[in-house]
């Protein structure tokens, strides 16, 4: 074998290597991602992260999280095939306040029962934790901003949010933590585990290629070359 097969050889080994342990991470990524609870995310975001952050203005299709300190009851149920309920979430400052409207299935509000415990107890200290959720924007059509001035009263204890001030104070959409929309999230799920097969087919042939015992016309070829 020549001294420039042999680079070959080594070259197409550890593109092979490579392509392999590509393709392995990208599958244990997706096993790891499909056991997390959906909806939850540690208390640990990184700074790019933030530019993610929920805008109630904005129905911008991208995946968005919050952070909460407050927690309300559920006051508007989905009687659709994905359920869960309206809930109002939240961010406390001594300062100020933002309170957003999320949907949270049941399974999802048990994680943040002590959030919602601390909310209706009479403890005036500052919350001790809080609370990040992700999901995607939905529109708060008509009924939903009715029953959220009108459930708002009883929560806050004060009537402050009306029909007047309500884009103001809340905005135009809610942060959906149930809906996972097909195009962000199956699909692409999906063209992840292809384009990992590919990675690990691709490697495994380069490896083949790499290690391969050469054949007799081959070790004749090499040799009448030299």
């Amino acid at each position: 074998m020549s001294r420039s097969s042999r680079i070959a050889k080594i070259l197409l080994g550890i593109l092979g290597i490579a392509l392999v342990t590509s393709a392995l991470y990208a599958f244990i990524g997706q096993y790891l991602n499909a056991k997390e609870p959906k909806g939850k995310l540690q208390n640990t975001v990184s700074m790019q992260d933030y530019q993610d952050y929920f805008d109630p203005f904005s129905g911008e299709q991208r995946r968005q999280f919050l952070y909460f300190d407050l927690l309300s009851e559920p006051y508007v149920s989905f009687s659709d095939s994905e359920g869960g309920s309206l809930y109002l979430a939240v961010e406390w400052e001594e300062d100020y306040s933002y309170v957003y409207v999320v949907r949270m299935s049941d399974e999802q509000f048990e994680q943040y029962r002590d959030i919602f415990e601390y909310t209706f107890s009479d403890d005036e200290s500052l919350p001790a934790s809080y609370g990040t959720i992700y999901g995607y924007p939905g529109a708060i059509d008509s009924e939903m901003r009715s029953m959220t001035i009108s459930y708002f009263e009883d929560f806050w204890g004060e009537s402050i949010l009306n029909e007047e001030n309500f884009y103001e104070l809340v905005g135009e959409y809610y942060l959906d933590a149930v809906r996972m929309p097909a195009d962000t999230a199956e699909e692409r799920q999906g063209l992840d585990i292809v384009s990992a097969a590919i990675l690990l087919v691709l490697g495994l042939l380069f490896l083949l290629a790499a290690f391969r015992r050469p054949r007799y016309s081959d070790i004749w070829t090499a040799e009448s070359e030299e």
